[in-house]
C-alpha cells in the first residue's frame, strides 16, 4: 500500500450519501435532478462544511477498519508466506490519519467559531435558539466521532507497539538464557550446549512458532473483542445524541403546535373582528338611510311651519285692522 492508494480512498461521497438519505426519508432524486441539481434550495456554509468533516471522518474510520488486521498482524510473515503490511506502509497509515485528524480537529473548530459568529435573530428566537442547538449538536457528534477514530488509531499503534516488545523479547531471551548457561557452568559443559542447541534448532523454532500461533490467537480475539467495545461505544454514542436530537425535535413539535394553536386563536379573532366591522358597516348604512329620511321630515315640516307662518301673519294684521276699524267707528 502507498500513499496513492491511501489518497485514493477518500474519494468524494457526497452523491451516495445523499442518495441514502433520500432513500431513507423516503424521497428518490431522479436522474436529472442529480445531474442538476436544484439551485433554489441553498444549503448553508455550515452544513455543507460539517457534512464534508463527516464524510472525512467516515473515510478514515472505514480505512482503519479495513486496514487493522494486516496493520495488526505484524507477526504474520512468519506463519505464512502471503505479503502484509510493511513497516512504511503502516508509517504511511499512522502519517495519513493523523494528517486528517489534524484537519478535520481544525475543521470543527472552524464550525464553532463559524457557530459563534452567527447573527442572532430577535424577530425569530424559537427558530434561531433550535438552530443553534442543532448546531451544537451537530459539532458534539463530529468531535466524538473523531474522538472515536482516534481511538481506533491509538488501540492500533499500542498493539503495535506491543508486538514490537514482545518479538524483541522473543529474539533476544535465547542469548540471554545462553549467556547464562555459558556463565555458570565450565567450558564442556558450555560446549556441550552449545552442540544441543546447534543439533535441534528446528524443534526450538517449531515450539516458538506454535506459542507464537497461540498468542497471536488470543491476542486477535482481544482486539476483536476490544474493537467490539469500541463500536459499542460509538453506537452508544451516537444513540444517545439521536436520543438528545430527538427530544430537541420533540420540542420544537411542541413549540410548532403552540404557535398553530395562537395562529389559530388568532385567525378565529380576526374573523371574528371581520364580522363585528362588517355589522357596523350594515348599521352605518341604516343610520345614513334614517338621516336621509329624517332630512327629508324636517324639510316637509319646514315648509308646513312656512305655510302656518304666513297664516298667523295674516291672521294677526286682519285681526289688528278689525279693532282699528273698530276703535275708530265706535269712539
Amino acid at each position: 500500500m502507498d500513499g496513492k492508494m491511501l489518497l485514493a480512498s477518500f474519494t468524494d461521497r457526497t452523491g451516495e450519501w445523499r442518495e441514502v438519505v433520500f432513500e431513507i426519508s423516503g424521497e428518490v432524486l431522479d436522474d436529472e435532478e442529480q445531474d442538476h441539481p436544484s439551485t433554489g434550495l441553498s444549503v448553508s456554509v455550515f452544513s455543507q462544511r460539517s457534512l464534508d468533516v463527516l464524510q472525512s471522518i467516515k473515510a478514515m474510520h472505514s480505512l482503519l477498519t479495513q486496514n487493522f488486521e494486516d496493520y495488526v498482524n505484524c507477526n504474520e510473515h512468519l506463519l505464512s508466506l502471503s505479503s502484509t503490511m510493511t513497516d512504511l506502509e503502516r508509517d504511511s497509515l499512522e502519517q495519513e490519519a493523523t494528517f486528517f485528524m489534524t484537519s478535520c480537529a481544525r475543521s470543527i473548530e472552524d464550525l464553532k467559531r463559524l457557530m459563534a459568529d452567527a447573527p442572532e435573530s430577535d424577530s425569530e428566537e424559537i427558530i434561531a435558539g433550535s438552530l443553534f442547538a442543532h448546531q451544537h449538536l451537530v459539532s458534539m457528534h463530529l468531535f466524538e466521532r473523531l474522538q472515536n477514530t482516534a481511538k481506533l488509531l491509538s488501540l492500533m499503534q499500542s498493539h503495535r507497539h506491543k508486538q514490537a516488545v514482545a518479538a524483541r523479547q522473543r529474539f533476544t531471551e535465547p542469548s540471554t538464557v545462553a549467556s547464562e548457561g555459558f556463565g555458570a557452568k565450565d567450558h564442556r559443559d558450555s560446549s556441550l550446549f552449545a552442540k544441543k542447541v546447534a543439533s535441534e534448532p528446528f524443534q526450538i523454532t517449531q515450539e516458538e512458532l506454535e506459542e507464537e500461533q497461540d498468542s497471536d490467537a488470543i491476542f486477535n480475539a482481544d482486539v476483536y473483542q476490544e474493537l467490539q467495545q469500541v463500536l459499542q461505544e460509538e453506537n452508544h454514542n451516537l444513540l444517545a445524541d439521536l436520543q438528545n436530537e430527538l427530544d430537541s425535535v420533540k420540542q420544537i413539535e411542541s413549540k410548532m403546535a403552540e404557535i398553530s394553536t395562537l395562529m389559530s386563536l388568532f385567525s378565529t379573532k380576526v374573523m371574528e373582528q371581520q364580522t363585528e366591522i362588517e355589522q357596523l358597516g350594515t348599521l352605518a348604512q341604516k343610520a345614513s338611510t334614517n338621516i336621509e329620511q329624517g332630512n327629508k321630515y324636517i324639510d316637509k315640516a319646514s315648509e308646513i311651519q312656512g305655510g302656518f307662518r304666513k297664516i298667523y301673519v295674516t291672521f294677526i294684521m286682519t285681526l289688528s285692522f278689525i279693532l282699528l276699524f273698530l276703535h275708530w267707528y265706535m269712539p
